[in-house]
């Protein structure tokens, strides 16, 4: 309880103070008050809570509606109204903002405790709800969309070979095949990412730590990706540190993070670009930087690229396909390998991937 945090706004001082004293007598220690909508708007700045539990009618200044309103606009937050009044024009006015209850005063002990605890689990519920819908909406926009474009192609330019295979000159022959190749590898990483999401949101997908050699999978991720790095004309370098550095982690999970990260990092950057690859030990974590010479993000999608609901996509240089569920990907294996990942960037400057893993060495 003491993880949760509760805005309590209340314009009658002693009214204020009751409420408070009751809270933190269930156990709710780290709360926080205002006497004014224009008060508690300032504080949430600062102070982002759990839930808000809030008087109607507020005095001065804004009313205890219109504070929810703009409260739920910054963040999402649960939302108990407090009020003397229970008449029909009240309630109409406080459903606006989906509250998660509605007390009379004065009030009762046992009321405010239910309705506390009601609405702090009904809300972490209604956000796994929205989760798991914004992740089957990307699911199905995914086939529907990045799956059916590909091989609409590839059929597109079979079509052509076929029927017009004596009229069209070699060299076309070839650009087609190219075409038709490329797309198909394309096609093929996206299968590759859907397959590993779906184990990984079915809980399929084991979770096996163990302590490998990082320098040997980065570089079999580079000789990997390499073919397509060539043919951007795209220079990809890691720089291999004398030292052997062990980490612990799932070693499959890992190779994901490694091929996602470096194949955007190839689709991101455009021909005669640069793609640089390091590690360093940091605080008994071990560093990996990817850091690329691309069209960089701004930093309103950078937000954007780790969330499943933000659905943030845009194709390569070369017009390659992206889902960004490749990211979603990397995220969420990072996080259940106790590491962390974030994005340096600058549009037309590259972008930089850095994420951690938990430090071993051989002896241990």
């Amino acid at each position: 309880m003491d993880q949760i945090k509760i805005l309590i706004i209340e314009d009658n001082f002693i009214t204020l103070r009751e409420i408070e004293i009751r809270i933190k007598q269930m156990g709710y220690m780290n709360t926080e008050t205002a006497v004014t909508g224009e008060e508690a708007l300032e504080k949430i700045e600062t102070f982002i809570p759990n839930l808000v539990v809030t008087d109607i009618n507020l005095g001065k200044g804004i009313d205890g509606i219109e504070t929810a309103k703009r409260i739920r606009q910054k963040i999402d937050v649960p939302i108990i109204y407090l009020t003397a009044y229970d008449d029909d024009d009240t309630l109409a006015k406080a459903n606006i903002n989906e509250p998660y209850a509605y007390l009379v005063k004065p009030l009762q002990e046992r009321d405010l405790r239910i309705s506390i605890s009601i609405a702090l689990y009904k809300h972490k519920t209604d956000k796994k709800i929205k989760e798991l819908v914004a992740t089957k909406d990307r699911f199905f926009n995914i086939i529907a969309h990045d799956l059916r474009s590909p091989f609409n192609a590839i059929i597109g330019f079979n079509d052509l070979m076929i029927n017009n295979f004596d009229k069209i000159s070699d060299e076309k022959k070839i650009l087609f095949l190219k075409n038709i190749h490329k797309t198909s590898l394309n096609t093929l990483k996206l299968l590759e990412n859907l397959l590993v999401w779906a184990r990984s949101q079915s809980g399929k997908e084991d979770f096996d730590p163990v302590i490998f050699e990082l320098n040997t999978l980065i570089f079999d991720n580079v000789e990997f990706a390499l073919n397509s790095a060539k043919s951007k004309n795209i220079s990809l370098d890691f720089e291999n540190p004398s030292d052997v550095i062990m980490v612990f982690a799932d070693l499959n999970m890992v190779n994901v993070i490694l091929r996602n990260l470096i194949s955007n990092a190839i689709k991101f950057t455009p021909h005669q670009g640069k793609i640089t690859i390091t590690i360093a030990e940091i605080n008994n974590q071990i560093r990996v930087t990817i850091k690329d010479s691309g069209i960089g993000i701004s930093d309103e999608n950078i937000e954007k690229l780790f969330k499943i609901d933000q659905n943030f996509t845009q194709n390569g240089t070369d017009n390659e396909i992206g889902s960004g569920l490749g990211l979603i990907l990397v995220h969420e294996f990072i996080e259940k390998n106790n590491g962390k990942i974030w994005v340096q960037s600058k549009i037309d400057h590259g972008s930089s991937f850095n994420f951690t893993l938990p430090k071993s060495i051989p002896s241990e």
